[in-house]
């Protein structure tokens, strides 16, 4: 298999205007700036920039009152009739529907100030799994493995169980501790209750199904969200194993996936992985939704397997 890289960063280009008087925008350089503004009547103080997405900016803050440390999400706030301030209310109310999870970031409180909305979340100082992959912490490490893919099955399942469907699971979206041994969940934006779907846009194009890139034609048959969890968890047990996507899009454009829709078994055996692995990631990336493994099974059969890396190493 001829892999792509793992998935690109999202755009840093696009950064939601800054809080202070001046009003200048946040470039790619300010991440390494500390800073001292106050928010919220005084009560939270960011004093650095973690991250920038195309609409938002995620900042350390420091709660005065308890003397802690947060995440504080940054975002427009749109007008109360308008799409975002919908989707901001969409958000906050699927998260802290299952945020009660120890694999799922817990929001604090949401408030809005002057022309922004501001989410309030626990604090991971290791990053996200996207560095961790990229730095290669997981190559070889069957129990490490095993303990950060069942957590995310974890999460998805109790997600599941909620009636919430989260859309967007990547590795970006998935924040560490400092050892990488604990993952949680994250931004729930795309989070749906809808349990069935003709078609949808896809979220990340690298984690999304094929279903997602299909024309939506009228009396087409619904598909179950949940399934499009599940693929993105098969995606992720690729990554981790190999630290490579493969495949930009599970699209027939993609020659990568077109390869792999015409024969699965063949696409994926040069990486030479144990059967129960294979067979895994099979049946999680199975092109047919109806034929996909449950949010259930995955989880159990990744409980039982103890080696995911080929016995003479991945690229030998």
């Amino acid at each position: 298999m001829t892999s792509s890289k793992l998935c690109q960063r999202s755009d840093l280009e696009h950064p939601v205007q800054s809080l202070w008087e001046t009003r200048h925008h946040l470039s790619i350089h300010a991440i390494s700036k500390p800073l001292d503004v106050s928010i919220n009547q005084g009560r939270l103080r960011l004093r650095a920039v973690i991250a920038k997405g195309g609409s938002s900016v995620l900042f350390k803050g420091h709660d005065v009152n308890d003397g802690r440390d947060y995440a504080v999400k940054c975002m427009p706030r749109g007008a109360k009739s308008s799409d975002t301030y919908a989707r901001h209310a969409r958000e906050r109310t699927l998260q802290q529907r299952v945020d009660d999870h120890p694999n799922i970031v817990t929001l604090h409180r949401a408030f809005a100030q002057g022309e922004h909305a501001f989410f309030v979340y626990d604090l991971y100082t290791g990053g996200d799994l996207y560095s961790a992959i990229e730095r290669r912490l997981f190559v070889g490490r069957d129990n490490l493995v095993r303990n950060i893919f069942l957590q995310l099955c974890d999460a998805v399942a109790h997600c599941h169980t909620r009636g919430v469907y989260h859309l967007d699971i990547k590795p970006e979206n998935i924040l560490c501790d400092k050892r990488a041994s604990r993952v949680a969940l994250s931004d729930f934006g795309l989070a749906t209750t809808d349990r069935d779907c003709r078609s949808r846009p896809p979220g990340s194009k690298a984690y999304s199904p094929p279903e997602c890139f299909r024309h939506d034609r009228e009396g087409e048959p619904t598909i179950p969200t949940a399934v499009s969890d599940v693929w993105a968890l098969g995606v992720i047990l690729v990554n981790l194993i190999t630290t490579v996507n493969p495949w930009h899009a599970a699209s027939i454009q993609d020659p990568k996936f077109a390869s792999y829709a015409h024969d699965p078994q063949s696409y994926f055996a040069p990486l030479r992985l144990p059967v129960n692995v294979e067979a895994l990631i099979l049946r999680a990336l199975a092109i047919d939704p109806y034929e996909r493994i449950s949010t259930a099974e995955i989880r159990d059969t990744a409980r039982n397997i103890r080696v995911f890396f080929p016995v003479k190493g991945y690229g030998e």
